[in-house]
């Protein structure tokens, strides 16, 4: 009976002299017990031992998504603030410029309608002819406009009626309208340029051309109006 109870309390004392005996020397081999996977002679539990180690040391998935994650999103930010803003326009605000551009062909027409009635009033012979056909060709190209007008908006366009300047003598009036059928020639070319409205069609080309006719028409006139020297 003695030799059984004296046997365990032998193996007790034996196993604490190796548990001292290996701590000592754990101790001399590993200096910085911070830093060892493996606490000699501390509880164990959670967040101790091994467990305060390993949450001291990222998961792979965690040095996963810090080297591959943050970066590729930080690009993606800088990439869309550095990308430029859409130059085309919204529908609705191309709709308006198409208009406005509409309106201003609709109130050169008509002013040089009315111009071309009053320089065929100065003039005499084939020069009246011709400036009153400009003035009506002038005066279709308004009612031909008005009707896209009409299209896009649904309301009739009623024109203004500005006065007139008078120019003298006729000469300088004539190089004053040539200079003005330059600046509605414009006009027609960028809103054939722009807009692409099928209420107009191929109008603004068309409207060009008769321009480049009316301009060739005063150019004419000023030729034949041009004083030359007699004889020789």
């Amino acid at each position: 009976m003695e030799q059984r109870q004296t046997a365990p309390a032998q193996d007790t004392e034996r196993a604490v002299v190796d548990l001292e005996t290996f701590e000592r020397v754990w101790r001399r081999v590993m200096p910085n017990q911070d830093m060892s996977p493996i606490q000699v002679g501390a509880p164990t539990g959670p967040g101790t031992g091994v467990e305060r180690q390993a949450e001291r040391i990222p998961a792979p998935a965690q040095l996963q998504n810090q080297d591959q994650g943050a970066a590729p999103t930080a690009q993606i930010q800088s990439s869309a603030q550095l990308q430029p803003q859409s130059q085309v326009p919204a529908p609705a605000e191309q709709a308006a410029g198409q208009v406005r551009q509409l309106e201003e062909l609709m109130e050169g027409a008509w002013m040089g309608h009315r111009i071309y009635l009053e320089l065929a009033r100065r003039a005499r012979g084939s020069g009246a002819r011709t400036l009153n056909a400009l003035a009506a060709e002038q005066r279709r190209t308004a009612q031909r406009l008005a009707a896209c007008w009409f299209l896009l908006t649904g309301a009739c366009y009623h024109f203004s009626s500005p006065p007139i300047p008078r120019v003298c003598p006729l000469a300088a009036a004539l190089r004053e309208q040539f200079l003005q059928e330059q600046k509605w020639r414009r006009l027609c070319q960028r809103a054939a340029a722009e807009g692409d409205s099928t209420a107009c069609g191929g109008l603004y080309e068309t409207l060009d051309g008769q321009a480049e006719h009316r301009m060739e028409a005063i150019r004419c006139l000023l030729e034949q109006m041009q004083p030359l020297p007699s004889g020789g």
